[in-house]
């Protein structure tokens, strides 16, 4: 099955999530790898870990799971919707959002049991969400858009950027400074809160489907 998210939880556990119901797990940073959660056919298309022990996978019709126990179980949370959830980030275990078609944003503020809509003004399709902290985030999705948040998603901005690629990825190292990526290798940045987004040379035609971030001592 094609996998569509990987997920880096600390001290060389990985979690990898795909088409029809994949989820899988390393416990040996890759070397291995298990299969976790049977009879779940949708396909999961994006995973955010909280620590080892804490993840939570989104995918088609409005499918999430959360695990507490390093993954031995999985539980379907309902999110109130059938759109399709494209990606997923957490900044507590308690608080997290998740994007997905049609302009969705979903937050919760207890660990999934509930998730409200959020106002996006956007219509198109969300590819990946980021949480700098619990006030500052950004989505990014078809034709170029890019969303900010400043309020923790009480209120998104929407721009689009220059060549409109499809944006597929978003990553931030911290405050302000970050990285988005899509379509034909389309790689921007910023280092003053997206106010503006400056044109990398990738080196590459493809699609760039992830972006991740390490400090200088990992």
């Amino acid at each position: 099955n094609a996998l569509a998210g990987v997920v880096f939880a600390g001290n060389q556990s990985l979690w990898a999530v795909g088409h029809n119901g994949t989820i899988l797990h390393s416990f040996d940073g890759g070397v291995s790898w298990l299969h976790e959660m049977d009879g779940l056919t949708d396909n999961l298309l994006g995973i955010a870990a909280v620590d080892e022990l804490t993840a939570f996978v989104v995918g088609d019709n409005g499918a999430c799971l959360r695990t507490m126990n390093g993954g031995y179980d999985w539980q379907e949370l309902a999110t109130g919707t059938t759109e399709g959830l494209n990606a997923v980030t957490f900044v507590t275990a308690l608080s997290g959002w998740v994007c997905g078609d049609n302009g969705l944003i979903l937050r919760t503020s207890d660990g999934g049991e509930a998730w409200h809509k959020q106002e996006t003004g956007v219509e198109v399709s969300l590819n990946a969400i980021v949480l700098v902290n619990e006030s500052e985030g950004y989505a990014v999705g078809a034709a170029g858009t890019v969303l900010k948040s400043s309020n923790g998603g009480v209120t998104w901005t929407a721009r689009n950027i220059t060549r409109n690629p499809d944006l597929f990825a978003v990553v931030f190292s911290g405050p302000g400074t970050g990285w988005i990526a899509g379509s034909g290798g389309a790689l921007f940045s910023t280092v003053n809160g997206g106010a503006r987004w400056d044109q990398q040379a990738s080196g590459i035609t493809r699609n760039i489907n992830a972006l991740f971030t390490h400090s200088a001592s990992d």
